[in-house]
């Protein structure tokens, strides 16, 4: 999905009404528009980065007025990706996303695909899937949002494979490096603050996983046939995976 877009005006920011698909699997506006979505919501999330970035370097020095700062530009990058994927509905409808697009988004398991002219050894590859978004993994990873539960924390290192290795050098960095949480947490009795604001990143971040299960019942289970269970694109059993990273995110809020 990253690789596959472009601008339609250069000189244009990257927003949905400026994209278009590089390459389609059958066409038409639905499949489009799902991918679009998706590098709109990587657009709309990079202030986050750079604050979460500049964040943990105030907690490595002790600067609490510029994490503060910092951290309610994630906010509003947080809620920017929110407003984004709220648009799926416009031009994605769930029924052709289901049985039109879906099906080459899916990856297969045992026995895999031997791929000619390659290799003779069956290859199996998950499907597509949010989990390898590194611009999540990044803002979990930076905000202290830990992943546990034996439905979403060998799924999301998985993940990690699918995502390049620049990508997934910079989540290690935000992951190894000074704690925001913890740093949030034991200053939450003198800085009222940087507590509040700290729970609006994770507020913001839980509206994103509440809208992201929303959908995918809508355009999964609602579309599923009587008796056959409905998953994720990635292979994972939707509901289960989804209900943990929303439950995990909640935890984390600092009382």
């Amino acid at each position: 999905m990253l690789h596959n877009w472009r601008r339609l005006d250069k000189d244009d920011p990257i927003d949905l009404d400026n994209l278009v698909c590089l390459q389609l699997f059958l066409g038409g506006v639905d499949e489009q528009w799902f991918y679009l979505v998706g590098v709109a919501i990587e657009a709309k999330g990079g202030p986050a980065l750079t604050a979460l970035v500049e964040a943990e370097k105030a907690v490595g020095e002790n600067r609490v007025d510029d994490l503060v700062l910092n951290l309610k530009r994630v906010v509003s990058s947080i809620e920017a990706v929110n407003a984004t994927l709220v648009r799926m509905t416009e031009y994605c409808d769930p029924h052709v996303f289901y049985y039109r697009v879906r099906p080459y988004l899916t990856g297969w398991d045992a026995p895999g695909v031997i791929y000619e002219g390659v290799s003779d050894q069956p290859q199996k590859y998950y499907g597509g899937s949010a989990a390898q978004s590194p611009w999540f993994q990044a803002v979990d990873a930076a905000l202290g949002v830990k992943h546990r539960d034996n439905e979403t924390s060998p799924y999301l290192l998985e993940m990690r494979r699918y995502i390049s290795p620049a990508h997934r050098r910079f989540i290690e960095a935000l992951e190894n490096g000074p704690s925001i949480r913890q740093y949030v947490s034991h200053h939450k009795k003198i800085h009222a603050e940087l507590c509040d604001v700290y729970n609006q990143c994770i507020h913001a971040l839980q509206e994103f996983r509440r809208k992201h299960f929303e959908i995918a019942v809508r355009y999964i289970a609602h579309q599923a046939p009587k008796g056959i269970e409905a998953k994720g694109t990635g292979g994972t059993s939707f509901s289960a995976f989804l209900g943990k990273a929303l439950k995990e995110t909640s935890e984390s809020i600092i009382d």
